[in-house]
């Protein structure tokens, strides 16, 4: 037996067949704009996922540029690690290698890291801007990510799987 997996989906040839894989995976989508919500309200998707008519409906009206995975609950209890900067991702690495042997997809920008965890506990959504080793922003309930194959807005190059791995699961 075949099992689809977040690595398949970050590879598919567009947007709309990753964002099916992604939404049969069990994580929320929405569809972005660059790296913003394409619809004026998309808080539903943070409570339930899409259905794969909504996914089509935003592919024909246009909507579906880039695609956008949900972090929290809806999505199995999602948090991502955002790391924007040459230095947070290595730093990173450094100090909790077992937690950096996770799905990893380096951001379109060209140095930024999305490091994903399924959490048993969900931590709040924080950001600490302008460290030392660059942006940081631990994204989880009410909040999104980017996700391949989506183009960056600003460089024009994709999000990228950085690591191929599972989704590590930690308990919080």
């Amino acid at each position: 037996m075949t099992t689809t997996t977040i690595n398949q989906a970050a590879a598919a040839p567009s947007v709309l067949d990753a964002a099916r894989i992604y939404a049969a995976l069990g994580l929320s989508v929405i569809p972005l704009h660059g790296k913003r919500p394409a619809l004026e309200r998309w808080a539903q998707y943070q409570q339930q996922r899409a259905s794969a008519s909504d996914i089509d409906d935003w592919h024909r009206r246009g909507l579906l540029h880039n695609v956008g995975i949900v972090c929290g609950e809806v999505s199995g209890g999602l948090t991502v690690l955002d790391l924007d900067g040459a230095a947070g991702y290595p730093a990173f690495a450094a100090t909790f290698p077992g937690l950096a042997d996770t799905f990893t997809v380096a951001t379109g920008g060209g140095v930024g890291r999305h490091v994903y965890f399924y959490t048993n506990t969900l931590p709040p959504s924080i950001k600490a801007m302008s460290t030392p080793i660059g942006n940081l922003e631990l994204c989880a309930s009410g909040r999104q990510v980017v996700a391949p194959p989506s183009i960056h807005p600003t460089s024009g190059q994709p999000y990228r799987v950085a690591q191929a791995r599972d989704i590590l699961r930690v308990p919080d």
